[in-house]
């Protein structure tokens, strides 16, 4: 229960008991602070309910250091600004839970921290953790649903169970290399979440970890990365784009692989399209857990699309064009040409070749080079110049080809007059 005792000096002094030895030390009040002491340091154990506005806690107390800031010390507190003094080394377990702190400056020096330090803190705007803490445990910033920005010290090598679930308003997160361990729904629900670097040295990503971040349209899975949790990128609605995988594939989604990923996309929502390493293993093409899957390779890369989002296999692609009478043009398609390698295409040149290369006429792409990352599309449209089976062969050549080029075998019925 929360109490205040009037005055600026509310402290008073209590005769030392002896048990076994130790001297042993009842409560006390200074101020609007509750604390306990021991023969050494003072622990702030409560601090008024009806003491609104800035806390400046002290640094000592009967001249002993401030070291410890106790469990629910602060919780559910009508206060704004938090300063804390250099002796402070611990903060208890939800030592701020719902109040209304707004901004909470830590002492340098604070190592450990209590699960629930900032549990449903809904104003908490502000706060940079110390660079001695090694874990973020679990439920720290849960409900902090206006935190725009958080800083992970670079010591932390774990991030606990719904650490910051409910984070509405953060918008970009930066993980180092330090963190070994993302726990179960560390990051759920953080719906502004755009931007996210996950950075080599990572391990295990927890299940539901980034379970509905409505706003991730791209992620890159370091290679390091040896699991991911079920569900751990599911979202109910706007699915992502790209993920990226720079190492082999990991142990994915428990019992399901593929829920990793899985959403309920809007009606033309782009699906998911899965990037790996040449060489890695445990991927394959063209689909992997039902998701696209395209090789990443070294120097020259070249993946096709038609339609749009369906890749079509490296070896063996095939595409029909139906029926079409003779001299006319009903049918067409367009094909994408993404870049998916680490060099530059350059002279892109679609060629016909094969049986009847007149009836399959190509409008080129309108720029001959890829950067890496980009596309370029071209037209192929089926105007037979003969009744009967109609068959030709693309080919997709660039400067950087070498060996066998892209082949798409196309096929149509032309329909005598």
């Amino acid at each position: 229960m929360k109490t205040h005792i009037p005055g600026a000096f509310a402290a008073f002094a209590i005769p030392a008991l002896c048990l076994l030895g130790q001297p042993v030390f009842a409560d006390g009040n200074f101020g609007n602070f509750t604390y306990t002491e021991d023969a050494t340091s003072v622990t702030i154990t409560d601090y008024a309910e009806d003491a609104p506005g800035a806390v400046g806690i002290p640094a000592t107390i009967n001249g002993k250091p401030v070291v410890a800031i106790g469990e629910r010390a602060f919780a559910r507190c009508d206060i704004t600004t938090v300063s804390m003094p250099d002796s402070i080394v611990t903060v208890g377990a939800s030592a701020f839970a719902d109040s209304a702190a707004t901004s909470v400056t830590f002492s340098p020096n604070v190592t450990v921290l209590g699960e629930k330090v900032f549990y449903r803190c809904r104003e908490l705007q502000e706060v940079s953790l110390p660079p001695g803490v090694t874990t973020i445990p679990s439920a720290t910033f849960n409900g902090c649903r206006k935190l725009d920005e958080i800083g992970i010290p670079a010591g932390v090598t774990s991030i606990g169970v719904a650490a910051f679930h409910g984070c509405f308003a953060l918008e970009s997160l930066i993980i180092p290399g330090s963190v070994k361990v993302i726990g179960p729904q560390a990051f759920r629900g953080c719906k502004r979440l755009e931007t996210l670097t996950l950075s080599e040295g990572l391990e295990t990503i927890g299940s539901n970890s980034f379970y509905n971040c409505n706003a991730l349209q791209d992620v890159t899975i370091p290679s390091t990365v040896t699991t991911i949790g079920s569900l751990a990128f599911r979202r109910e609605n706007y699915p992502l784009k790209t993920m990226t995988f720079l190492g082999d594939a990991p142990v994915m989604g428990g019992v399901v692989p593929g829920n990793v990923f899985i959403v309920r996309p809007l009606k033309k929502s782009p699906p998911l399209v899965i990037y790996f390493k040449e060489g890695a293993t445990g991927f394959s093409t063209p689909k992997w857990l039902s998701q696209w899957a395209v090789e990443l390779q070294d120097g020259p890369g070249v993946a096709v699309q038609e339609p749009e989002y369906n890749y079509l296999p490296s070896k063996g692609a095939k595409k029909a064009f139906g029926t079409t009478a003779v001299g006319e043009s009903r049918r067409w398609k367009t094909f994408t040409i993404s870049n998916t390698g680490t060099e530059t295409l350059t002279a892109l040149e679609i060629r016909v070749t094969g049986a009847n290369p007149m009836d399959f006429p190509v409008d080129q792409p309108n720029k001959t080079t890829v950067a890496p990352g980009e596309s370029r599309i071209f037209k192929v449209t089926f105007k037979p110049k003969a009744s009967g089976d109609r068959k030709a062969k693309l080919k997709i050549v660039t400067s950087q080809t070498s060996g066998e080029p892209f082949n798409i075998a196309v096929s149509g019925t032309g329909e005598g007059k």
